[in-house]
């Protein structure tokens, strides 16, 4: 009876218990309890969390933010001088590019007269059909540049100095070419009257097709020229330099050769009966052309 008693009334306490627990009060009072706990625990971790913006972890945060701005900032300083620098160089390149344009640009049927051009340079420049009169060329140093089809009338070349130019169809009338240098030039169906040339010097170039006839060129040199078909009539080469030149069908008919040198050239078109040969120096090779020329037999 006791134990029963016991039960019941430990039922009855458990029974207490279970309505306590599920009363309104009881659960209020259960979650104003638990409040403080859960908003300790949660404020506690959003502190933690939002509070890290001033503190240890939020701090890290902007400071590397800060950083990553800076080196940001630095890179965008970087590439803007890397492109202001191109944009510079692609600028003088470009101005570079423009005067060679304007070096290189083409004067077609001009005239010019009475202009010195002492010791000017020429590199490049295109001369078409133009007119050159009295002008002064002293000493002028000429790299490719081009005239085709020029005139130049009293104009003074002297000491001046002009490599791989070319002077194509041009006439030359009462020019003065002293100390007068042309190395690897061209100078293909140009003519020559009334040229004072003293000391001229032509290395290589092709020089086919050009009238000297009548010209003075006692002393002069050319050394390695092509001068095919050259009209020579009647010109003084006295004592002139004419070594390894190709005179291949070219006229010699009066040409005074006396003292001449001329070995290692194309003598095939001479005819030692029409020109005056006397102390000329050539080689046994061209010793055999003029004796063939003349007829003989040799061996």
């Amino acid at each position: 009876m006791a134990n029963r008693r016991g039960r019941a009334a430990g039922g009855s306490s458990s029974h207490e218990s279970r309505e306590s627990r599920d009363s309104p009060e009881v659960a209020g009072r259960a979650a104003q309890g638990a409040a403080p706990g859960a908003a300790h625990g949660g404020g506690g971790h959003r502190s933690g969390d939002q509070g890290g913006g001033p503190g240890w972890w939020g701090q890290g945060r902007e400071a590397g933010g800060e950083g990553s701005r800076k080196e940001t900032r630095i890179e965008e300083t970087g590439i803007g001088q890397a492109r202001d620098e191109q944009i510079h160089d692609e600028g003088i390149r470009h101005e570079e590019v423009r005067d060679e344009e304007i070096r290189h640009e083409e004067v077609r049927d001009e005239e010019i007269r009475d202009e010195d051009w002492y010791g000017r340079v020429l590199t490049g420049e295109r001369f078409i059909r133009s007119v050159f009169y009295d002008l002064d060329w002293t000493e002028v140093e000429n790299e490719g540049a081009v005239f085709d089809g020029c005139t130049f009338s009293g104009v003074r070349f002297n000491a001046s100095r002009h490599r791989n130019a070319a002077f194509t169809n041009c006439v030359f009338n009462r020019c003065v070419f002293f100390d007068t240098h042309f190395d690897q030039c061209k100078a293909v169906g140009s003519t020559f009257q009334g040229c004072d040339i003293s000391l001229l010097k032509v290395t290589g170039g092709d020089w086919s097709f050009t009238t000297l006839s009548g010209a003075g060129l006692r002393g002069v040199s050319f050394d390695g020229v092509r001068l095919r078909e050259c009209d020579l009539t009647g010109a003084d080469l006295a004592g002139a330099g004419l070594t390894s030149v190709d005179l291949s069908g070219a006229q010699l008919e009066r040409a005074d050769l006396s003292g001449a040198d001329l070995r290692g050239s194309d003598l095939s078109a001479l005819d030692p009966r029409t020109v005056r040969l006397a102390g000329a120096r050539i080689d046994l090779q061209q010793a055999v052309v003029l004796a063939t020329t003349l007829g003989l037999e040799v061996g």
